[in-house]
């Protein structure tokens, strides 16, 4: 999980998809932007879907996964500070709500 410094709370990496990028592209891209880690594949595990509280729209993100043998070093960047990796043991500070439904679904 990364570190977001504007809503200053862990996260798993997401974004906006580019024009003419596939949604597992735009997954390995958001996971370097945020994490500097760099992967080959990841695993597609399902559609998350979710509603806006106040327009009422419903949206289906897909959802990726992926294992690793060796964490790249982090690189700071404008939107994370850090990267933390989860063990469920030790408390890492507030995780957004909807990713700790993404981590219970995977």
């Amino acid at each position: 999980m990364f570190y977001n410094v504007w809503r200053k709370q862990r996260e798993l990496p997401s974004g906006r998809k580019e024009e003419n990028e596939t949604s597992k592209e735009f997954a390995i891209r958001e996971l370097y932007e945020e994490t500097g880690q760099i992967v080959s594949d990841l695993e597609f595990k399902g559609l998350l879907k979710s509603g806006n509280t106040t327009g009422g729209e419903i949206k289906f993100n897909p959802v990726y996964f992926t294992t690793t043998d060796k964490i790249q070093p982090f690189r700071e960047n404008e939107e994370s500070s850090e990267i933390k990796l989860l063990d469920f043991k030790k408390e890492i500070g507030h995780i957004d709500m909807v990713d700790i439904k993404i981590l219970d679904f995977i």
